[in-house]
């Protein structure tokens, strides 16, 4: 059939936001599976790249301005960033990372994200290759890393892998996944796993209970995390008897008396009382880069996702963030997902960089998209070999209530 100016418009029609979603998933495997730690994909600032791309692709598709509600949302975390320059706040590297964090988890997680199956299917084998590479190719030095060569942030790019394993029923990934906690040797990475099984097995009474008792918000998750690591930590520090300096084997995983978490735990108590003694660093943060900010002070970095986003930007645009993100995140709370962010908030609580960035990003993604079936594959017609599908399972979100 010839095109005519009637009929040819449908060539260029799209669903933006479901290829948003697969430009965001590729990006993030990209970024922090395949390409080198530190690179700038791998930076938060990288993804910022999507808002121009989403706007761009709003205007073509739709011949007309992209909605309003995305111009204010856009505007209003602008106007705050602006507030940042007013005080002379440098936090524009990752700054403009986390806007952008914000702005895409806003657009993607309207609805449930439903890709198409050889996609997803991908996606997965560009990250079990940049795995399986980067394990093969490490050094050994007790342990056997990833990319960034660091038990921390390697255990947060693996769990992620086993969430997306896990959601899509790919088997391999997941016994992968759970063979790379003696690589590793990561106990938050350890524990996360253990706690996303613990509530995979009672999750219809665990999640009944929640519901019960009115605690089925991100929100509540988020004081309950900070709460948890500020009393463990002055407890840890004030009463824990020390019975290791630094272990490296797999004694660790089961060792938890050993100067590498007083170290942490130590850095969280500071932390408090540097806020309590400099309003201005409560209130806008270190700045770009906190790791430098606390080197001064002999003292690590924290380690808790939301004590580190609090001590880049401060309070008020943590608050802020915070508010948006739970918001966001409500109505992907049901039953299924509990499992995952239940793990999730614990790996925050013990872990970093999990609140900002590409990992926020797949952690949202993961927990859009439907469970589905076992990979199975059949014969496709036109290309004359067999592809990879899966049959979706209904799940249940409440946007009736919370929706963003």
């Amino acid at each position: 059939m010839a095109l005519t100016p009637t009929n040819y418009k449908h060539l260029f029609k799209f669903n933006l936001r479901i290829f948003l979603a697969s430009f965001a998933l590729l990006y993030v495997s990209i970024s922090s599976y395949v390409m080198p730690y530190g690179s700038f994909l791998n930076k938060e600032k990288g993804i910022f790249i999507i808002i121009p791309l989403y706007f761009g692709l709003s205007v073509f598709n739709n011949k007309k301005l992209f909605p309003p509600q995305d111009f204010l949302m856009f505007c209003g975390i602008s106007l705050l960033l602006l507030l940042y320059w007013v005080f002379d706040i440098d936090i524009y590297g990752t700054g403009l990372g986390t806007i952008a964090t914000i702005f895409i988890a806003y657009i993607l997680l309207r609805k449930p994200i439903k890709l198409p199956a050889y996609y997803l299917y991908i996606i997965y084998l560009i990250m079990l290759f940049s795995i399986i590479y980067s394990f093969a190719s490490s050094q050994y030095n007790g342990r056997i890393l990833l990319n960034a060569q660091s038990p921390n942030i390697d255990g947060l790019v693996m769990i992620l892998f086993f969430y997306y394993c896990r959601k899509n029923r790919l088997f391999f990934g997941q016994l992968l996944s759970l063979i790379a906690i003696f690589f590793l040797i990561s106990r938050n990475y350890f524990l996360s796993i253990s706690v996303f099984f613990f509530f995979e097995v009672f999750k219809s009474k665990l999640y009944l209970m929640l519901r019960k008792l009115k605690i089925d918000r991100i929100g509540i998750l988020i004081f309950a995390s900070i709460l948890a690591v500020l009393v463990l930590s002055f407890y840890y520090v004030n009463h824990v008897k020390l019975t290791a300096y630094y272990l490296i084997g797999e004694d660790r995983l089961l060792q938890y008396a050993d100067a590498s978490n007083y170290n942490r735990f130590e850095s969280n108590v500071f932390i408090m009382s540097l806020m309590q003694e400099d309003l201005h660093a409560f209130m806008f943060g270190a700045g770009e880069k906190p790791d430098e900010f606390f080197r001064k002070f002999s003292v690590w970095s924290p380690h808790n996702s939301f004590l580190q986003t609090l001590t880049t930007y401060g309070a008020i645009f943590t608050t802020f963030y915070l508010f948006i993100i739970s918001k966001i995140l409500n109505p992907y709370f049901s039953k299924d997902n509990l499992p995952y962010i239940m793990s999730y908030f614990f790996y925050l609580t013990f872990g970093q960089s999990g609140l900002i960035g590409v990992n926020l990003i797949f952690f949202m993604l993961i927990i859009a998209m439907p469970h589905r079936t076992v990979l199975r594959f059949r014969w496709d017609k036109s290309l004359k070999t067999r592809i990879p599908t899966f049959k979706l399972k209904a799940i249940k979100y409440n946007f009736k209530q919370n929706t963003p």
